[in-house]
């Protein structure tokens, strides 16, 4: 009989635990591979069900282990970000880095530092990186056309008729009155409370008030990425992450 049959299952035991560990260092390292790098846990797995939906060539990639999609363990935010950034071009790897901020003042805080730093500047002709924030899905750039600016995240991309619904269950609260009032300084008025202002901007400009009012909570995010991937469960061509496509898009034609 040979030894084969004795040792097959330790020899299969132990290649299943190198295949973990591979895993393991490929998702919480740093490493020379392609890569988007997302600020926080939720903003992954966002983005790893929108290539899912929206780009079979991203897809493609990240199956055959030629794409990631990557955020730090245990320390996301904006400035993580950033020097995970540095790291990447002090390390002189040579894929290709996709940054990919919020669409906040965070973010775009973020964006304009990483880019304008010496390190970024300065960096190797063979050092490829795009640093992008969330791309505006278009109910958002008619608020920004009708000069409404206000912060969003990427909670705010799901579909019109996934936040009401969100909305309906109290994962979302109402923007803090001063964020609202500022964005609407324009269309101030000593006659009108700023109720009335937001609902006939909202109704001459066909804008969405639920978009414009309402901020993820952020004690639920957990909860609201939940309810997303049941959507998905259901229905795998539910148009739930549609306002994520723009974003998709400008990631697939960095990669492909």
């Amino acid at each position: 009989m040979g030894l084969m049959p004795l040792i097959a299952p330790f020899v299969a035991e132990k290649m299943n635990e190198i295949k973990q560990f591979k895993t393991e260092l490929d998702e919480n390292s740093l490493i020379d591979k392609n890569t988007i790098l997302v600020e926080g846990k939720t903003d992954r797995e966002y983005i790893l069900l929108a290539i899912r939906r929206y780009s079979e060539k991203l897809q493609e990639l990240l199956d055959n282990g030629d794409l990631r999609v990557y955020s730090k363990p245990g320390s996301g935010g904006a400035k993580n970000s950033i020097c995970l950034a540095k790291s990447w071009i002090y390390c002189r790897y040579t894929k290709k880095l996709f940054v990919l901020f919020d669409k906040d003042k965070a973010g775009n805080g973020a964006k304009e530092e990483l880019t304008g730093c010496e390190e970024f500047k300065s960096k190797s002709s063979s050092t490829s990186i795009s640093v992008q924030c969330l791309q505006l899905n278009d109910e958002i750039k008619k608020i920004y056309a009708a000069n409404i600016i206000l912060d969003f995240e990427i909670e705010h991309l799901l579909s019109k008729e996934t936040i009401d619904e969100l909305i309906e269950k109290n994962r979302f609260i109402e923007r803090p009155y001063d964020e609202i009032h500022n964005a609407f300084r324009s269309y101030a008025s000593i006659d009108s409370p700023l109720i009335d202002i937001i609902d006939n901007i909202c109704e001459s400009k066909n804008l969405s008030v639920n978009f414009i009012k309402y901020n993820p909570k952020d004690e639920d995010k957990d909860k609201i990425l939940k309810y997303v991937k049941e959507k998905f469960e259901k229905n795998p061509n539910d148009d739930c992450l549609d306002g994520l496509q723009h974003t998709i898009k400008k990631i697939e034609n960095y990669f492909i």
